[in-house]
């Protein structure tokens, strides 16, 4: 795994570990490989995909089988 694919994974499991709220550390963290964009850009597909499964979850919608 690359530096910047790295950089990516700590990022998004900061996004959504506890309360999707990123610390300072984390985003200076980020920022020192990923460029604001790319930081913008991953943080919306995190949360392109975290609010169907938040939705799917308040409603108990059963896992597909």
């Amino acid at each position: 795994m690359t530096q910047t694919e790295r950089a990516a994974r700590t990022f998004t499991r900061a996004l959504l570990d506890g309360s999707g709220a990123l610390d300072e550390r984390s985003y200076d963290t980020a920022r020192t490989t990923l460029d604001e964009r790319t930081l913008f850009e991953l943080s919306t597909l995190v949360g392109y995909y975290r609010t169907p499964a938040l939705r799917l979850r308040h409603f108990d919608v059963p896992a597909w089988r």
